[in-house]
């Protein structure tokens, strides 16, 4: 038997000790046994703690995003075999659709056959002919590859603070440079009419660099046919939309690059299929007006956020993780920030105080947004508003106006000095 036929054999007798993971009748195969390093005959109870272990090792860096692949690989292994949930209840705790738990399972299989497989002699000969999505990215380069990714934002931005994009120019750029990525003779590429004036609040490198990886991701995942490129307003944000016809095999594009990158600069990337088609959405916070970067978990609220300033001059850009707030801070330079408390991953009086006492971001007014109330202490450190949860549109549009008034006459007072409270 061939390297590769023996590790497709592995990768099947892999899935079905997963399947039994906490079967006390299951007994492993004698392949399964030779990768792991046991004698033929060996009992599970070994075996089923290195799988599991092996799992645990999957578990990326804290520091990487939630939405990176190795994240996902990790949740969907985690969910489906430790926990021992079905597919529905695994999409349900991701959020997602079963059917996307059934493809991020295929490949997080394979990621967890190709780590215990490389115990094995002759695994150098099996790495040589992965293509390159297979190839399994450590932890450690995807967190060296998100740091390089900040510093280049960052600048970027040093060069080019007001960071604005004309949408209509940057997919033009793309096309002409990912035309030769098409992998058919009979494929294409369609742009539709564009606004000529549309302008997006994220660099231009960001922006045509990110539809050039798109439009290659795209091809490698669709069936021969046009690219159809559309862009439009909607509500507070520009969206660019790709379309093409799905392949047979219903493989989706791998956006997690793309959604880091895109996420330093406020914007979103989300792919689908529908009716035969796959649609690739990239969400960009548009160029003019205020800058408002909200900190919160909250995803309804955050949706509340952009009903409340729709048709206004300030536009909202979301920043989901506390701990990446400073780094957001620098990609997009905020107006004004809106912090809530109770965040899953920083304490909010923490950052309040570093945002506080950084020469970077102590002119920025702050709005804290909770249910917590602790006035002192956002009098204590200089937050300019405080909003107490639920509050109104009107309430929230008053209290930017009133931020954005103390940072336009320079009467953002310093930390240990009273600030209002609304």
């Amino acid at each position: 038997m061939s390297m590769n036929n023996e590790f497709e054999q592995f990768e099947e007798e892999l899935h079905n000790a997963l399947m039994h993971l906490n079967d006390p009748d299951y007994r492993p195969s004698a392949l399964l046994l030779a990768v792991l390093g046991y004698d033929p005959g060996q009992v599970s109870g070994p075996v089923r703690s290195d799988i599991i272990q092996a799992i645990k090792d999957l578990e990326p860096l804290s520091e990487l995003p939630l939405d990176t692949r190795a994240r996902r690989d990790f949740d969907v292994l985690h969910h489906r075999f430790l926990l021992g949930l079905t597919q529905l209840q695994t999409a349900h705790r991701m959020n997602t659709s079963v059917r996307t738990v059934r493809r991020t399972e295929r490949k997080a299989r394979y990621v967890l056959a190709c780590r215990l497989w490389k115990q094995r002699p002759g695994w150098e000969v099996l790495a040589e002919n992965l293509q390159e999505e297979d190839m399994i990215i450590s932890d450690d380069q995807s967190a060296t590859w998100l740091s390089q990714a900040k510093q280049d934002l960052a600048s970027l931005q040093a060069g080019a603070p007001e960071g604005v994009a004309n949408v209509g120019e940057s997919i033009r750029h793309a096309v002409q440079v990912a035309q030769g990525l098409l992998p058919k003779d009979d494929s294409s590429m369609h742009v539709g009419h564009i606004d000529p004036s549309m302008t997006v609040a994220v660099h231009p490198s960001v922006l045509r660099q990110t539809l050039v990886v798109a439009i290659a991701r795209l091809a490698r995942c669709v069936s021969p046919g046009q690219i159809t490129i559309l862009a439009a307003y909607r509500d507070d944000e520009a969206r660019i939309v790709l379309t093409s016809p799905a392949s047979p095999e219903g493989v989706l594009p791998d956006v997690a690059s793309i959604r880091e990158v895109l996420a330093l600069q406020g914007g979103s990337v989300e792919v689908a299929e529908e009716e035969g088609r796959i649609s690739l959405c990239i969400e960009t916070p548009v160029a003019g007006g205020v800058k408002v970067l909200v900190v919160d978990d909250n995803m309804d609220l955050v949706h509340f956020y952009k009903r409340s300033v729709r048709d206004t001059k300030y536009y909202i850009v979301h920043a989901v993780q506390g701990q990446r707030t400073f780094d957001a801070i620098q990609a997009i330079a905020p107006d004004i920030i809106i912090l809530d408390i109770l965040l899953p991953d920083a304490d909010g009086w923490e950052l309040l105080m570093k945002l506080r006492g950084s020469a970077a971001t102590q002119s920025i007014p702050i709005i804290v947004c909770s249910i917590v109330t602790g006035e002192e202490l956002i009098r204590s450190y200089s937050a300019v508003q405080y909003l107490r949860k639920p509050f109104s549109h009107r309430q929230l549009i008053q209290a930017l106006d009133q931020a954005l008034d103390q940072a336009s006459t320079g009467s953002l007072r310093s930390p240990g000095s009273n600030a209002a409270v609304v």
